[in-house]
C-alpha cells in the first residue's frame, strides 16, 4: 500500500515514503498541531480491518506509548483515515545500526557505547514488562548527536502472524507473530526458543543483544547463512566461536557476550542489567600497581579469576530467575504465550469449561475432541491422557497436581470420576449426577463441590454419600461452587428463570453460609466467579474478564470493577445450562483462557465468513460480508445459497432470518423477515421455494416461502406440538424430511408430503437424538446419525437405511456427525470431530466403504456450535468437487493458508499485573485455607 504525500491521519500530514519493512511502510509525516516530523507507519490491511486484532494491538500501544526512555523511540499513537491504520511513532534521523556494520567492525569503545545505550533500553522497557521479541541492527538507530535509538519496542508482540508479510532473508524480518509453534523474530537474531516456537521472555531480548554486540565487535552477524533455513540451523545446532573477536576486548566482555549467547535459556544470562553492568566493567579483575610483572606466570590464572568473577556474578542472576522468588522491591516478568491446540483438534464440548490449571501453575489441561489433554508450561505440545476418551465435561485438576475429576456420559447414568494425571482407568466419585453440568471444584480438604439442578452437594474425594449442602428454588441454577478460605461458605453464581441468550449475564455472584444459610449477593451482573489468594474476586461479563478487590473476612467486594481481559470465550448454551468462562487460573498467578469474542457456539455479533473448500483442503473465500452464518445451504442448480444469520439455540440477537446470496451477481439479500426466528431452509428441487421452519405463530411449524421473495405459507404443525426442523427434500420433490424434536434429549424423523396433507408423519420414534436425514439421489436410502451426545463425535453414529421402508434394516457406516448424500451418491460426507471425511457407496450390491479423512481446519461445521452441534452448517456443491463452508470468526479468509487453529492463552505472572491494575489492602490477602 502507497500513500500519496498530502494523505492525512489527524494532523498527521504524509511527507513522503521513508522505506518499508516487514511490518509494514514507513513514511516521515508532518504534525500540524505540534509543528513537528514525525514517521507514520501503515499497518496492513489484513491487520487494520480486523476489529479484535486491532482492539488487541490498541491495548498493546497504550502499554508501549508509557516507555518514556532517551534510547527508546516513542510511540505517539494510532491514526485511521480511509480504512488505512498507522502507527505514529518518534522520527529518528540518522543511519541504522544495520547501515553502520555495513562499513565493518565498529571499533571496541564505540560498539560498547553503542550496546550499553541498546542495554540501558532493554532494562527500561524489561521493568516494564515489555520484550521487544525483534531486536536486530535495523531496528537501531544512530543519531548524529552519538544518541541510540532503539525502534519498535512491542510491535512484534501486537501483530501477529495474518498481519505480517514479505520475504524471507535471512538477516530481514520473518513473520512476527505470538502463538507457540510458530517462528517470531528475525532469524539472524532470533533465540533457540523462539526458533523452536516456545514461550519467550526477557531472556530472548538477551539473545538477540549478543548477536548484536557479537556482530558489531567482529563485523560478521553470529549466525548468519545463504537462507533463512540454514540461519536457522545455525542458531539451533552451532555454537558461536567467540575467539573470532578482537583481542583488544576485555575477558569480560567475551564472557559476557558467550553468556548471552547461551542456547539453553536456563543458562543463559537472566537480567540485562548485569549485562550492563558487565559492559561498564563493574566484573573486571585487576592487578594491584607494581605487581605486573611478578604475575605475568600466573596470568592464565588471573584471566580465569576475571572470568569466574564474571560468570558467578551473571549465573547468580539466572539462577535466582527459576530457583527463588524475586526481592519484594522487584517484579515478576509477565509473560504472554499462545498454546494452539495440535493438529486436528477441537475444543470438545460446547456448554461447560474446557480447561483448568494446576495449582502450581506446571501444566494445563483442556477437554479436546478426542480425550483431556495435558500441557506442561515447559513444552510446546499436548499430550493426550490415556482413558479419558468420551463425553467429559468440568474438568478440574487436584489441589496436589496428581489427579483430574469431571463428569463423565458414556450412554449410560452420568457420574462424578476421577483419573490419575497420566491416565489409566478412571475412579467413580459419584455414580449418579445430573446429565447437565453445572460446575465443579476439587477443595484442599479433600472435598468436591458440585453443581446440581436442585443446588450444590459435596462429597469425599475418596467417594462416600454426597451431601445437599445449598438448595435452591425452582426458578434457580447455580454454577461454579469454591469454597472460600475458613471453610464456611461457598461462593457461586446464582441463575434466574427461564432461560435467554442473556441469562448468564444477568444472573447474580453470591456467598452463602453453609452453617446460616445465610445468602449475600456480591455482585449483580456476572458469572463463574473464582477467589484468588492476592485477595480478589474475577469473574465473567459479556465476555470480559473483570477483577474487583475482595475482602474474605468480611466478605465485602469493592464497588469498582476493572476489566482486565477482552474477550474471554464462555460455554454455548448458556440460556440453558451452562455459566462457565473458559479460563483457570494457578496459586502462584498463571492465567489461561480462550480468546474469543463470545462462546464456541453463539456470539452476540460474530462475523463469519463463507468459503468454498477442495477435498485437499485448499480455500476459496466469497466475496460476501462477515454476518452471524449458522446454516449454508446451496441451491439445486449451484447458482444461489439459502443462508441463516443468526441462532435459534442458543438465542442470538436478534433472532434468526434467512438470506439468499447470489453466487453470480454476489448479491445478498433478506428473504424472512419476522421478528421470530426462521430457520432450516431446505431448497425445492426445482429452486423456486424455500422450506423452513418458524416460530412465528405459537410455537415452531414448518413454512414455505418463494426463493425469490414473497410471503410464507404454514405447510404443517407438529401433531406433538414439537419443534419440526426441515431437513432434506426427496429426488422426486415430493417429500420433506423433518426432524421432529420433543426435547433437547429427544430427537426423532418425521415426513411430510409437500402440497398433499399439512400434518407430519413419524418415520422413526425412538430414545435418544435422531437428526440430519439425507436421501440418496436415487431415493431409495436415508442417511442420518444417532447420539447420546451432540457434542462428543465418539458418542455419534451414522447409520442409513432403506427409504421409504426405514424398518427393514439398519446398517452403522461409522462414527461421526452431519452426513449428507453427494450429488451423484457415490459418496457419504460426514464430520468426523476434526473435519471432513467422506465414506464410498455401491448400490449393486448396496455397500457402505469406510470414511477416509479430506481435510481438517477450524469451520463453524454445526449449526450450534463449531463442533458439529445443532445439525450441518456447511454444503455439498452440486455443480463442482468442493464444499461451502463457514469460516470462524477472524479466521484466515481464502487463500491456501489454512484457518487458525483453536488456541488457550497463557498468562505467567499474571497476579503482578491484576495487583497493579486492582490494588487491595494487605488485610484482604488470606490464604485460602
Amino acid at each position: 500500500m502507497t500513500l500519496a504525500p498530502g494523505k492525512r491521519f489527524g494532523p498527521y500530514e504524509v511527507v513522503d515514503r521513508i522505506g518499508a519493512g516487514g511490518m509494514g511502510e514507513v513514511y516521515r509525516a508532518t504534525d500540524t498541531n505540534l509543528k513537528r516530523d514525525v514517521a507514520v507507519k501503515v499497518l496492513p490491511e489484513s491487520f487494520a480491518s480486523d476489529a479484535d486484532r486491532l482492539a488487541r494491538f490498541r491495548r498493546e500501544a497504550e502499554v508501549l506509548a508509557s516507555l518514556n526512555h532517551p534510547n527508546i523511540a516513542h510511540i505517539y499513537g494510532l491514526e485511521n483515515a480511509d480504512g488505512d491504520t498507522v502507527i505514529v511513532m518518534e522520527l529518528v534521523d540518522g543511519p541504522t545500526l544495520a547501515d553502520r556494520i555495513a562499513e565493518g567492525p565498529i571499533p571496541p569503545d564505540e560498539a560498547l557505547g553503542i550496546a550499553r545505550q541498546i542495554a540501558d533500553a532493554l532494562e527500561a522497557a524489561h521493568s516494564r514488562q515489555i520484550v521487544h521479541r525483534d531486536l536486530k541492527p535495523q531496528n537501531v538507530k544512530l543519531k548524529p548527536d552519538g544518541t541510540v535509538k532503539v525502534l519498535d519496542f512491542g510491535i512484534a508482540k501486537a501483530l501477529d502472524a495474518e498481519a505480517i508479510s514479505g520475504g524471507l532473508s535471512p538477516v530481514m524480518t520473518t513473520p512476527a507473530v505470538t502463538q507457540t509453534g510458530v517462528i517470531l523474530g528475525t532469524a539472524a537474531y532470533m533465540a533457540p526458543e523462539q526458533a523452536r516456537g516456545k514461550p519467550v521472555d526477557q531472556r530472548t531480548d538477551i539473545w538477540a543483544f549478543g548477536c548484536l554486540l557479537f556482530e558489531m565487535l567482529t563485523g560478521q552477524p553470529a549466525f548468519g547463512g545463504e537462507d533463512v533455513m540454514l540461519t536457522l540451523a545455525r542458531v539451533l545446532d552451532r555454537d558461536t566461536d567467540v575467539s573470532s573477536i578482537p583481542a583488544t576486548i576485555s575477558a569480560a566482555v567475551r564472557h559476557t557476550v558467550k553468556l548471552c549467547l547461551e542456547k539453553d535459556p536456563r543458562k543463559r544470562i537472566a537480567d540485562i542489567r548485569d549485562v550492563r553492568l558487565a559492559l561498564a566493567g563493574t566484573f573486571e579483575t585487576e592487578l594491584p600497581a607494581g605487581a605486573e610483572a611478578a604475575s605475568r606466570p600466573l596470568g592464565a590464572r588471573a584471566a580465569l579469576l576475571a572470568l569466574a568473577v564474571v560468570a558467578i556474578a551473571l549465573l547468580a542472576g539466572t539462577a535466582a530467575w527459576y530457583m527463588k522468588p524475586a526481592p519484594p522491591e522487584a517484579r515478576a516478568i509477565v509473560t504472554r504465550f499462545d498454546a494452539p491446540l495440535p493438529d486436528g483438534v477441537t475444543f470438545r464440548t460446547a456448554v461447560t469449561s474446557v480447561l483448568d490449571i494446576a495449582p502450581n501453575g506446571e501444566f494445563f489441561v483442556f477437554n479436546g475432541s478426542d480425550g483431556l489433554y495435558r500441557r506442561e508450561m515447559g513444552e510446546t505440545d499436548a499430550h493426550m491422557i490415556p482413558g479419558t476418551a468420551g463425553t467429559v465435561n468440568d474438568v478440574v485438576v487436584s489441589p496436589d497436581g496428581r489427579e483430574l475429576a469431571y463428569f463423565r456420559f458414556d450412554g449410560g447414568t452420568p457420574q462424578l470420576v476421577k483419573i490419575a494425571i497420566s491416565g489409566g482407568a478412571p475412579v467413580v466419585v459419584v455414580d449418579t449426577v445430573a446429565r447437565a453440568p453445572f460446575g465443579l471444584s476439587w477443595e484442599s480438604d479433600g472435598t468436591l463441590l458440585y453443581g446440581q439442578p436442585d443446588g450444590i452437594w459435596r462429597v469425599s474425594d475418596n467417594g462416600g454419600t454426597p451431601v445437599h449442602v445449598i438448595e435452591t428454588g425452582d426458578d434457580e441454577q447455580v454454577y461454579g461452587p469454591q469454597l472460600l478460605p475458613g471453610g464456611e461458605s461457598v461462593l457461586f453464581t446464582l441463575a434466574k428463570g427461564n432461560g435467554g441468550a442473556g441469562r448468564w449475564d444477568q444472573a447474580d455472584i453470591v456467598v452463602e453460609s453453609l452453617k446460616s444459610h445465610e445468602r449475600r449477593v456480591l455482585r449483580s451482573g456476572g458469572f463463574d466467579a473464582r477467589y484468588l489468594p492476592t485477595g480478589h474476586l474475577t469473574y465473567v461479563f459479556e465476555n470480559v474478564l473483570f477483577a474487583s478487590a475482595f475482602d474474605v473476612e468480611t466478605l465485602k467486594l469493592d464497588d469498582e470493577r476493572v476489566s482486565l481481559i477482552q474477550g474471554v470465550q464462555t460455554a454455548a448454551l448458556s440460556g440453558i445450562v451452562g455459566g462457565s468462562g473458559n479460563y483457570a487460573v494457578s496459586s502462584n498467578g498463571t492465567l489461561v483462557y480462550v480468546p474469543g469474542t463470545a462462546g464456541p457456539a453463539n456470539a452476540a455479533h460474530p462475523e463469519r465468513g463463507l468459503t468454498w473448500v477442495d477435498r485437499q483442503g485448499n480455500a476459496e473465500a466469497l466475496p460476501v460480508r462477515a454476518d452471524d452464518y449458522t446454516i449454508a445451504r446451496i441451491s439445486p442448480d449451484g447458482t444461489r445459497v439459502a443462508l441463516v444469520v443468526g441462532s435459534t439455540l442458543p438465542a442470538s440477537d436478534p433472532l434468526p432470518d434467512i438470506y439468499i446470496f447470489d453466487l453470480a451477481t454476489q448479491n445478498l439479500t433478506q428473504l424472512t423477515f419476522d421478528a421470530a426466528a426462521d430457520d432450516g431452509p431446505v431448497w425445492s428441487r426445482d429452486g423456486k421455494r424455500i422450506f423452513f421452519r418458524s416460530y412465528r405463530q405459537d410455537g415452531g411449524a414448518v413454512y414455505t416461502i418463494p426463493a425469490d421473495g414473497g410471503a410464507a405459507e404454514l405447510l404443517a404443525r407438529s401433531p406433538t406440538n414439537r419443534n419440526p426442523l426441515p431437513w432434506s427434500v426427496s429426488a422426486d420433490g415430493n417429500t420433506l424430511l423433518v426432524v421432529d424434536s420433543a426435547s433437547l434429549t429427544h430427537f426423532g424423523l418425521a415426513t411430510l408430503k409437500i402440497d398433499v396433507d399439512h400434518e407430519l408423519t413419524p418415520l422413526i420414534d425412538q430414545e435418544g437424538i435422531l437428526t440430519d436425514p439425507s436421501l440418496s439421489p436415487n431415493g431409495q436410502w436415508m442417511v442420518y446419525y444417532t447420539t447420546t451426545d451432540p457434542t462428543d463425535v465418539t458418542q455419534s453414529e451414522i447409520n442409513i437405511r432403506p427409504f421409504p421402508a426405514v424398518n427393514q434394516q439398519r446398517r452403522p457406516v461409522g462414527h461421526g456427525q452431519n452426513p449428507v448424500f453427494s450429488a451423484d451418491g457415490s459418496e457419504i460426507f460426514l464430520f468426523d470431530g476434526g473435519g471432513l471425511s467422506a465414506a464410498p457407496v455401491e448400490y449393486a450390491p448396496f455397500r457402505v466403504g469406510t470414511p477416509k479423512t479430506l481435510f481438517r481446519g477450524q469451520y463453524w461445521y454445526g449449526v450450534s456450535a463449531p463442533n458439529g452441534v445443532g445439525g450441518r452448517a456447511w454444503d455439498v456443491d452440486p455443480k463442482h468437487d468442493r464444499f461451502l463452508m463457514i469460516t470462524m470468526p477472524n479466521a484466515q479468509r481464502g487463500g491456501s493458508d489454512a484457518p487458525t487453529r483453536p488456541q488457550i492463552d497463557v498468562v505467567v505472572n499474571w497476579f503482578e499485573e491484576l495487583k497493579q491494575r486492582v490494588p487491595v489492602e494487605r488485610s484482604q490477602t488470606t490464604p485460602p485455607s
